[in-house]
């Protein structure tokens, strides 16, 4: 298992290489976790069936009743 630290030390220090002073501080890409989401809610955004969204839970290796719970309004 890798340890949570080390991956949240490279990600603030990405971070900090190339965003904008102003945008440090705020909350954009604050983690890793954020950019998943970000991208999974956009691919259940214009989901037509519930084909689609068990498709994306593979894709993210999830569960489509926890795509569901962890983003509802998508089913």
């Amino acid at each position: 298992m890798i340890s949570r630290w080390p991956t949240a030390w490279v990600w603030r220090q990405a971070r900090e290489a190339v965003l904008e002073a102003h945008e440090i501080g705020s909350p954009l890409a604050r983690s890793a976790c954020d950019l998943r989401d970000a991208c999974i809610s956009t691919w259940l955004k214009d989901h037509r069936t519930a084909l689609d969204i068990v498709v994306v839970a593979e894709r993210v290796g999830a569960s489509a009743s926890s795509l569901v719970r962890r983003f509802p309004g998508r089913e």
